[in-house]
């Protein structure tokens, strides 16, 4: 059985260390799976749309409104939980420890016109943010800096 390298055919990413913003650019790709490991503390993850790489204004994302949807796996765990945001553009990390997983995709057409970037933070957590189905399929080395 052979298989081909998703990393540059549909997928690209970046991390986000605890405490810390990482924004990225979704001109490149059709949206942004954010993925939180490792959190300690029930503390909410806030995601945020940006209308430049250093920052310029950051809003709330309004394609992320009370009641999307975002999914929980909690440590020891293989099946993911259905969870809703009870605050928008916001998950509260419910379950936590080593390996606990939250996860919550925002596609780019959730973004204000004229914002590109989608940035998200946690204080106790990292954070995976993957962009997929890329607009074109680059070698890897060959990707565009998604933070710019």
């Amino acid at each position: 059985m052979s298989s081909i390298l998703t990393l540059g055919r549909t997928v690209n990413m970046t991390a986000s260390v605890t405490t810390s913003v990482k924004r990225v650019n979704l001109r490149d790709a059709a949206g942004v799976l954010i993925i939180l490991v490792n959190s300690t503390g029930t503390t909410p993850m806030t995601i945020l749309e940006s209308n430049a790489a250093t920052g310029g204004t950051n809003q709330a994302c309004p394609g992320i409104p009370i009641g999307t949807t975002y999914y929980t796996q909690a440590v020891g765990a293989g099946v993911w939980t259905s969870n809703l945001t009870t605050v928008a553009s916001q998950i509260t990390t419910s379950i936590n420890g080593a390996g606990a997983l939250h996860a919550i995709y925002v596609p780019a057409g959730a973004l204000s016109d004229g914002f590109s970037y989608i940035n998200m933070s946690h204080a106790t957590g990292t954070g995976l943010l993957i962009l997929g189905d890329l607009n074109v399929q680059r070698a890897v080395t060959n990707l565009r800096d998604v933070t710019a």
